[in-house]
């Protein structure tokens, strides 16, 4: 039986390969992220009391660099090709 085109768009069509790969994108997106802001949240503090520093005035300082990142990804990527 031929499928129709409601159907067709909606079969993924990934294969279990495809999946895999899928998932395994998902979990190390999920674990970079932990890693990162976890990270942080580490190193403010052992920073703040080696140095003795406002751990408060370090966090923002850390908000003010990821929206940079931000900025930065978004104006880097924008000029990339699209296929």
């Amino acid at each position: 039986m031929p499928l129709t085109n409601e159907k067709k768009l909606m079969k993924s069509g990934f294969g279990r390969w495809g999946w895999v790969i899928i998932i395994m994108c998902l979990l190390t997106y999920f674990l970079g992220g932990v890693t990162v802001s976890d990270g942080l949240n580490i190193y403010v503090g052992g920073l703040s009391e080696l140095r003795g520093w406002d751990r408060a005035e370090m966090l923002s300082m850390s908000t003010y660099g990821g929206w940079i990142g931000v900025v930065t990804t978004l104006l880097y990527t924008s000029p990339s090709p699209r296929d």
